[in-house]
């Protein structure tokens, strides 16, 4: 199965531009051990950003620092980096036709910064995406 886009909760107009080839999300992820040890690699590395221990720690750094005067739930919705399991991950995964880093890439550059997208995509492209 060729997958070209995630859609979390699409409306019926959007669903209905795919004509009958729709495929419903029934809400199910499951990452092999392999996989998970990735993403558990993002978490200390690239995406430290979006988990909390990366945040609290950044947070305090900058109250160090005298840069910042948040609190820690406020500093999170105003840094953490805007990471979505459907675009961000799931697309990363290789399918029958894999999509390559510069595709990738050009599909989400503006979203998150050069280095996250080449870490999600490095970490996870080499796993296949099951549907």
């Amino acid at each position: 199965v060729n997958v070209t886009t995630f859609w979390q909760k699409p409306s019926v107009s959007s669903l209905e531009t795919f004509g009958d080839n729709a495929w419903i999300d029934t809400g199910i992820v499951i990452f092999p051990p392999r996989a998970v040890k990735a993403l558990q690699g993002l978490a200390k590395g690239v995406l430290r950003c979006c988990t909390f221990e990366g945040l609290k720690n950044e947070w305090e750094a900058a109250k160090e620092s005298k840069s910042g005067d948040e609190c820690l739930m406020d500093f999170a919705k105003n840094h953490a980096e805007k990471v979505d399991l459907y675009s961000h991950l799931i697309m990363a995964l290789g399918t029958s036709e894999k999509v390559s880093w510069d595709e990738y890439y050009l599909k989400f550059r503006g979203e998150l910064s050069k280095d996250i997208l080449y870490g999600i995509y490095s970490a996870l492209s080499c796993f296949d995406l099951r549907v």
